[in-house]
């Protein structure tokens, strides 16, 4: 996964040498652009309402930044679909390290229900937070090279800079 706007440039095999230099593209016309704002709109909702629990575990001291929670999603079956059929990393759009999916039916009597579709469980993650990518992951330390890093994290920075095997990370 890339981490930064260079690395995915990289791939793109663009004139320009940097993201930077690059203009803005031209916006496409999408057929089906009103089905994909709508949702991304119900989207926008859902994250609102993790944004407010994610909030409300701040405010209890569970978690200090949101990159350390766990977001548990208790979904009714419409919203689970959308989430299923989006083809993106929810964790990323919601900023948390891990997220899980279940039904509404099994969310506990505690949590607080949104608009009867959504219940959302905000725990501590569990894992070490990765150097590079600042998600608590359970992986980190997992490659033999990169104590710090994550499995995902380690994988890029072997692929794209071998040379940090041997001579390591620059000082801090």
């Amino acid at each position: 996964m890339p981490h930064t706007a260079e690395e995915i440039w990289e791939y793109l095999r663009e004139p320009e040498e940097f993201v930077q230099l690059a203009e803005m593209p031209e916006v496409a016309n999408y057929t089906d652009g009103a089905d994909l704002l709508s949702k991304w709109q119900s989207i926008k909702e859902l994250r609102s309402h993790v944004l407010k629990a994610l909030e409300e575990a701040r405010d209890s001291k569970m978690i200090g930044k949101s990159m350390e929670a766990k977001a548990t999603l208790y979904l009714d079956e419409s919203t689970k679909q959308l989430v299923d059929t989006l083809g993106v990393d929810l964790r990323l759009i919601l900023i948390v390290s891990q997220l899980e999916v279940k039904a509404l039916s099994e969310a506990p009597k505690d949590v607080a229900i949104f608009d009867d579709q959504l219940a959302v469980e905000i725990t501590p993650a569990q894992g070490e937070v990765c150097e590079r990518c600042r998600m608590t992951k359970t992986d980190v330390g997992s490659d033999e090279h990169f104590a710090t890093l994550c499995a995902s994290c380690a994988q890029i920075v072997t692929e794209n800079y071998p040379e940090a095997i041997t001579e390591g990370f620059e000082e801090k």
